[in-house]
């Protein structure tokens, strides 16, 4: 049964992709495709993105997150699981995004919201919040966007559920096999409650 979600952010509870998409030219003079590429593995290890120091490039990302809100599907979904315990584990900038959720009225669902702050590997992160809140493992499932970071849950050992209304598709999430690829929270919820 699983009593324990960890969320990444960009792309799962906010769509911020055409933003990203925005940023990632901007400064790193990155395709689409090249962005889509470097979200396959850890950010963090792109040359171009280690050359910048974040906080420029989240000073940039900020007022983009001040026009967003969190949409309602991800309102319910987050709602009718109100007796989970709940945390965002993010590539991107704590600070930003817990403003951004107490902005949309939901900061106080999660009990963490780590960005690069806390480090830059969500091996690291994800394992600190186990040891620190006692979580098991399989009472918890990981929620993302992206290849890299069910490549991420895969090392760590959790149940990792890619969603296609982000940065990567369905097509994409076949090669890293995740526990499961949904295209809605409809099929989130569905995945969730039938994991014994």
């Amino acid at each position: 049964m699983i009593r324990n979600i960890i969320f990444d952010f960009d792309g799962v509870i906010q769509d911020t992709t055409e933003a990203i998409y925005a940023l990632n030219k901007r400064f790193h003079g990155m395709t689409k495709e090249e962005t889509e590429q470097t979200f396959r593995g850890n950010i963090y290890q792109n040359e171009s993105i280690q050359k910048l120091d974040p906080r420029i490039y989240f000073d940039a990302l900020g007022p983009e997150y001040d026009k967003m809100h969190t949409n309602t599907e991800t309102k319910e979904f987050l709602e009718h699981h109100k007796n989970m315990q709940k945390f965002i584990v993010s590539s991107g900038d704590g600070e930003l995004i817990s403003n951004y959720l107490e902005r949309n009225n939901i900061r106080n669902m999660f009990f963490e919201v780590w960005g690069y702050q806390v480090g830059h590997s969500k091996v690291g992160k994800i394992n600190r919040i186990f040891a620190e809140y006692g979580l098991k493992k399989e009472e918890t499932v990981f929620i993302t966007d992206t290849v890299g970071d069910v490549h991420e849950g895969h090392e760590v050992g959790v149940k990792t559920v890619g969603v296609t209304f982000g940065l990567h598709t369905r097509e994409d999430f076949l090669e890293c096999k995740p526990y499961a690829i949904c295209d809605s929270w409809k099929e989130v919820k569905d995945v969730i409650s039938q994991i014994l």
